[in-house]
């Protein structure tokens, strides 16, 4: 990113306009994160400034903000004469409004009042060495607060590059970078303190940006964006695509109905749930466009060899294929996931037919067309051992999941904080979307039912694959409920929020 804002300023754009450009998109991107939150959660801006450019984007976030009719208050942790460059002009442009204060001590008690959101404009990436007073001092201050908090480019504290906190590190609610993800937000202690992400455009020369190197590939909205195209306005439910969700049992009805919403809810024409009798006769049919095809269990509650017959019919019914959501690993289930992957069409196998796949990895062999995996950790372990034996599991989660996509063939979507997804090409990439309110019975099946209806709408399964994760993290940020109280059930009603957000003709 220096090595870009340093060809963009060569090539005549000022250092000033694209601060002015950081701090508008930073600006914008909070109004939004904002939204989301109680009214009384943020009633006036405490900005906290460094000397830097860093700083200068949050005197540009301190002049809108003030412009906008919101109480602001700079604390500087230098005196403003002792600014220079862009971030000198930025602060001269505070209106009279904003109180400037240069503090070489504590932040006063006051500073910390109900209804303050605190954006940390404080160190950004040009941190090093170790964070050094009175900024230290500052940020276990603003941890303390348990107050909101918005960093700017990083969370002051961590360095940009790898992700190695040099003292105490901010711990952010939402974390908005410019230009570029930086490394550090996936790395280390990043994804424990950076909160949400934003990334801000600030009109980098796509010619320069595609020539520079990455350390690693992230997915953003702009990534996602044009898998959400104008749909034909002439097309029908069958145009839209068909996906069957296989999946429940007599202990376990719910994890298929969750699925097949999902794949509804992004947009796919119709779903069919593929499940035994035992639960097709007991499901809470919440989703009344859900179609339900149940297959006789002989009282069992589960899939069964038996099955299979019935479920050949079924070969050409549908564009892409669920499996796996409450199934349980029974293992009369094999025969029917080795059916269905046998079928000419993607699949995406989840949940109990992922344990069941771990201890018959031969059902592979049969398959047609592309699978994709999406394990959480725990049925990834199975996996590995179920393919590698005893190798041993590479302790990075990238190479985890890059080694099973090879080995496999298929698309692997390695669940989590900055949830993967890598192809058996040895492509890989990390979600920036996501957190903690995801982490609730359920979501999984949520995910692999947006996956498999992006993917019965005609998108490849690789894109997918990023095009579900993304916007199934960001339908988990949006929702009114917090991080506490959102449940799986919540999640379906949420995805085309989710969609508008990132395409608004979507």
């Amino acid at each position: 990113m220096r090595e870009l804002d340093a060809g963009e300023i060569a090539a005549g754009t000022s250092g000033d306009v694209l601060m002015e450009r950081a701090g508008r998109g930073a600006f914008d991107a909070i109004r939004a994160w904002i939204r989301h939150l109680p009214k009384a959660a943020v009633e006036r801006l405490l900005i906290l400034c460094g000397k830097g450019n860093n700083g200068g984007d949050g005197y540009v976030v301190g002049r809108l903000a003030a412009a906008c009719g919101w109480p602001v208050t700079v604390v500087s942790s230098c005196p403003l004469e002792a600014l220079t460059g862009d971030a000198a002009r930025n602060a001269a442009r505070l209106p009279d409004a904003v109180t400037v204060t240069h503090l070489t001590g504590a932040l006063p008690a006051t500073a910390f009042a109900p209804g303050t959101l605190i954006v940390d404009a404080l160190l950004g990436t040009g941190i090093s060495g170790a964070v050094r007073q009175p900024v230290a001092g500052w940020i276990r201050q603003v941890n303390a607060s348990g107050l909101p908090v918005v960093s700017l480019d990083v969370p002051s504290g961590l360095n940009s590059d790898d992700g190695v906190g040099v003292g105490p590190v901010i711990q952010a609610a939402l974390t908005v970078t410019m230009g570029l993800p930086k490394t550090g937000l996936f790395m280390g202690e990043g994804p424990a303190c950076r909160g949400r992400v934003r990334c801000v455009d600030i009109g980098l020369s796509p010619e320069r940006t595609a020539s520079a190197e990455s350390a690693l590939d992230v997915i953003t909205a702009a990534d996602v964006a044009p898998f959400l195209k104008p749909r034909p306005f002439d097309g029908h439910k069958r145009v839209f695509g068909a996906l069957g969700v296989l999946g429940g049992s007599a202990t376990y009805t719910g994890a298929p109905m969750l699925a097949g919403e999902a794949g509804l809810r992004t947009g796919c024409g119709l779903v069919t749930i593929i499940m035994p009798s035992a639960a097709a006769h007991t499901v809470d049919r919440g989703c009344r466009a859900l179609m339900i095809r149940a297959l006789d269990d002989h009282g069992s509650g589960c899939f069964s060899a038996e099955m299979v017959r019935e479920l050949h019919t079924m070969a050409d019914d549908f564009d892409a294929v669920v499996a796996g959501c409450g199934m349980t690993a029974a293992p009369g289930g094999a025969a029917a996931l080795g059916e269905i992957l046998g079928w000419d069409c993607p699949k995406v196998i989840d949940a109990d037919a992922l344990r069941l796949l771990a201890c018959f990895p031969q059902l592979l062999h049969g398959r047609k067309n592309t699978v994709i995996l999406t394990p959480h950790p725990g049925e990834f372990k199975a996996l590995w051992h179920g393919f590698f034996a005893a190798a041993p599991m590479p302790v990075s989660r990238w190479e985890q999941a890059v080694q099973l996509a090879a080995e496999t063939d298929c698309v692997v979507v390695l669940k989590g904080a900055g949830t993967l997804v890598a192809s058996p090409t040895g492509d890989w990439t990390m979600n920036t979307t996501g957190d903690t309110a995801l982490a609730t019975a359920g979501t999984g099946d949520v995910l692999a039912g947006m996956i498999g209806g992006f993917t019965a709408c005609g998108l490849p399964p690789w894109e997918a694959a990023l095009c579900g994760v993304f916007l199934h993290g960001l339908a988990g940020e949006i929702s009114d409920r917090g991080v506490r109280g959102l449940i799986a059930d919540d999640l379906p009603g949420l995805i085309p929020e989710a969609m508008r957000m990132v395409n608004p003709l979507a």
